[in-house]
Parts: C-alpha cells; structure tokens; sequence
C-alpha cells in the first residue's frame, strides 16, 4: 500500500520533500564544523545520514529512511489502534496511513518528519500497550520508540508528561515494588536515549531552547508579515518574538493564524479537521473497559491533538509539521465506531456493528476521503523534477575529472549530491555565491574548465544568464512554470 499510494521505496533523480536541501546542507555543517552557521536542532538525523550514507549519498539515504520510516508509522497506528479497541480498529487506522495522499509522499522525502513521526507513532503504541497488558516488550518499544522521537526533535518532549501517566497506570498491574521499578527503570533507560543522543552526538554548540523558540517565532513572523491574506497580517502587526505564552495563544493574532491554518490541517488528517474533531469524543467512550480504559484513551489521544491545536494558534502550519499526530489522529475514527457500539450495546452479538463502521470509515476515506483523493501523482511528475533532473543526469555522466560544477541558478545542485563535492573550495554551503558566479562567467574557473548553471533566479550584474560570453557553450536549456535552466560548459 506504501508503494502503491506513494511509491515508497523507489529512487529518485532528485530529493523530494520540505526543505530538503537544508537538511543536507546542515549535515555537511554537521560532518565540517565551522564551514557554515548551522541551525540544525538536534544531532540525530544529520548523524544518522552522514554515518550510513556515505556510499550511496545522502539524499538516496534519506529516501531510504522516510520510505521504512512510513513503514513503522503504519505499524505503529496499527498496534496503536489495536491496544485501543482491538484487530479492527488497528487494521483501519493502518491503512488509513498510506490512504492519506501527503502521508504516503512522505515516503520520499528527505528531512526527519517522517522518522519522527514513525518513532512517535511506535513509542506512543508502546506506552498504551503497557497500560493495557503490562509487559516487558511494552515498555521497551514505549521506552525506544518515545526516546528515539525525542533525539530525533525535541518537540517530543510536549507528549512526554501523558506518555508517563500511561507508563504509571501499567506499573499498576505489576505485582510488588521491585517489578514496578524494573519495568520503570527500563521505560526510563529507553527514553534517555533522547537527551543522550543531543549530549553524545552534537559537535557544535547550539542556543538554548528558549532562544531558538524566540528565532523560530520571529520566522513565523516574517513569513506572516508577507501573507497575502490582509485580516492575518493586520492581526498580527505588532507581534514580537517571544517564547510562547497563554496570553499569546489567546489573542487576535493566534485565532487569525488557525483560521488560516485550518484547511491545511483538515488536508493533512486521515479523515479531515471536522470528522476527527467529531470522532473523537467518542474514541474517548469506556467500551467495555471502564473508566480506565477511557484515562487511557485521554492521555493517547487528547495530548497529540491538543499539541495540534497549540501549534495552529502559533505557527503557519505545513504538513510536515502535522505527521507527528498521523498515527493517533489515524485512529480516531475507529475506535469511536467500535466503542460507540460497546458502550451503547454491551452484547457481544452487537459487536459487529462498531466493527463495520469502522470499516465504513476505512472504505469512506480509500474511495473519497477530505480531499476527493485517489493515488496521487508520484513527484517525478513535478515541473521542477523534469526540470532538473536533465542536468543532474549529465553531471552524473557526462563530468570530467578536474570539472567542478557550479550552481548559480538557485536549484540546490550541490546538496543534491552530498557527500560528493561538486566544486573545489572555497564552497558556499548556505546558499548561492554571486560574486564568485560572476567570477566564472567573465574570466572562467581558475582550472580552466567546469560546469556552470543559470536560470531565470539568477543575480549577476551585467550578466544575462540567457546568453553567457565564449567560451561557454550550453549543453542543455529546460523550463517549466515560467522558470528556465540552462547548463554550460567552459571551454571545448
């Protein structure tokens, strides 16, 4: 189902996904300290890619890693729709992963939200098993699951005080005090595996959190300050950069912001905005499992929507920033429909209704769903991936040894290619250099042959990137969406 809805697992030419070559550019910060400012927040995933990708390349990587990734997210909001209400509500709220079309993109993209929300889904199913059964098995993959959510992004630890209370009500099962601090200490040593990873792994010094909670605010409010939609801007004029706050959360700004964030919510969600703001206070019903079973369903599923919520009121909401809930919002649905029906009829012979309408959900979303969905268009499709990928193939094949290739059309050709250099130093890892693009195309690279690229975002005085001075000669021009490409080589 991955593969079909969203194609995970097979290559592409070219990363896919938000942001991706700032991922890769901030692994090289990661792996060169010091070539460039890094802003990366946590060391985990920039670790993960410069360790293992070495041979096939980063963005092969982080294809490979979003693809299992979404694997574990399915996975995930199966055991966790299982632990919940039983096989049919787990069965449902896994294929609702791969149904939602931005959830089954995720598969190829190359940032960490399809890691996060993978190791999220798994370790937030673990600490609802544990508070049903009690196991070992439970608290480890609670335990791993939530930490490895953690060193990934630390926004995890929002989720963390709700994941405890879970832990606690399954040491209740335990008999005697010793097995309750065993199985404690090992949810304990798993979730460690969080802050170990910032502290074992990081090699450059970063802000505290209270600073980069002020940057990121002032970001959000850069980008709102552009909006084209006037009520949003004007509500927010006068906004500072601040850490967030209640009174904050409660203003003109913040209502604006989720008004404007709500349709790109209900995109995102398996079953859209107003369906799952239904469903849920019914996945919140005791079944047949009493008042615990409904303080179980409240710390799995309240927390991750309440996060939700907290979010649209302080930041534009994009869908990478809604997978972390994917696999909690994904059950929803069934679990009300299966405890619906255990609350009102308490025969077993009535059971089948709520496993039916759990059913109905699932078929309701595969056939139509929020969005009228069908398999989405795989990115190959993309203009700026016919675009490009046309010159990657030549710089792939057609590079002679001593070229270097420069990118001075705003494409991002050199990430694409980590850990690969395409360019001798000095290199411009942020972004693009103009005065050393202006360089190569009035005297020539100091080799005296190399690669360069143009393009309609190009900005060099006196140079019209259309037409480049001998001895450059263009080997290949392509355009889309108003946009166009051009790659020259110097000399013969």
């Amino acid at each position: 189902m991955c593969w079909w809805r969203g194609r995970a697992f097979v290559p592409m030419d070219w990363p896919a996904g938000f942001d991706w070559e700032r991922y890769l550019r901030e692994t090289w910060a990661y792996t060169h300290p010091g070539t460039m400012v890094s802003t990366w927040l946590e060391p985990l995933y920039p670790w993960l890619l410069s360790t293992l990708g070495a041979e096939i390349g980063w963005a092969a990587l982080g294809l490979l890693i979003s693809s299992c990734a979404l694997a574990g997210l399915v996975v995930g909001a199966g055991i966790l729709g299982r632990a919940l209400a039983g096989p049919w509500a787990g069965a449902v709220a896994a294929l609702a992963i791969p149904l939602t079309p931005q959830l089954a993109a995720a598969s190829r993209w190359v940032n960490m939200y399809p890691l996060l929300s993978a190791c999220t889904a798994l370790g937030l199913a673990g600490c609802v098993g544990f508070a049903r059964w009690s196991r070992l098995g439970w608290a480890v993959l609670a335990g791993v699951g939530l930490g490895l959510a953690w060193g990934v992004d630390s926004r995890t630890i929002t989720l963390i005080p709700g994941m405890v209370l879970l832990i606690i009500l399954g040491l209740q099962g335990q008999q005697g005090w010793p097995r309750r601090i065993a199985m404690g200490s090992i949810f304990a040593l798993g979730l460690s595996l969080g802050p170990i990873s910032h502290n074992a792994l990081r090699v450059m010094p970063r802000e505290t959190t209270a600073e980069v909670a002020v940057i990121l605010r002032g970001i959000e409010l850069s980008k709102i300050s552009q909006s084209e939609d006037v009520a949003l801007r004007e509500a927010c004029r006068g906004e500072h950069a601040v850490v967030i706050h209640p009174a904050g959360l409660l203003g003109a700004c913040a209502s604006e912001l989720q008004r404007d964030n709500t349709p790109r919510m209900d995109r995102a969600l398996p079953l859209g905005l107003a369906l799952t703001l239904l469903f849920l206070p019914l996945a919140l019903l005791p079944g047949q499992g009493g008042r615990r079973r409904t303080a179980i369903a409240v710390l799995a599923l309240v927390p991750p929507l309440a996060m939700t919520w907290v979010m649209s009121r302080w930041i534009i909401i994009t869908p990478r920033y809604m997978m972390q809930v994917a696999a909690p919002a994904a059950v929803v649905a069934p679990v009300a429909m299966i405890q619906l029906i255990r609350t009102l009829l308490a025969r077993p012979k009535w059971a089948w209704l709520g496993v039916s309408g759990a059913i109905l959900c699932g078929a309701w979303q595969g056939w139509k769903g929020p969005d009228n969905r069908g398999p989405t268009a795989p990115l190959e499709h993309s203009a700026t991936y016919r675009m490009v990928t046309p010159m990657v193939e030549i710089i792939r094949t057609q590079l002679r040894e001593g070229e270097g290739v420069l990118d001075c059309s705003e494409s991002h050709i050199a990430p694409a290619f980590y850990p690969r250099s395409l360019i001798p130093p000095p290199q411009d890892h942020e972004g693009h250099d103009w005065l050393r693009c202006g360089r190569w195309i009035r005297e020539g690279p100091a080799s005296g042959k190399g690669l360069l690229m143009t393009g309609t975002r190009t900005r060099v005085e006196g140079v019209d990137p259309r037409h480049l001075p001998r001895p450059w000669r263009q080997l290949k021009f392509t355009e889309g969406m108003g946009q166009e490409l051009r790659l020259w080589r110097y000399g013969p």
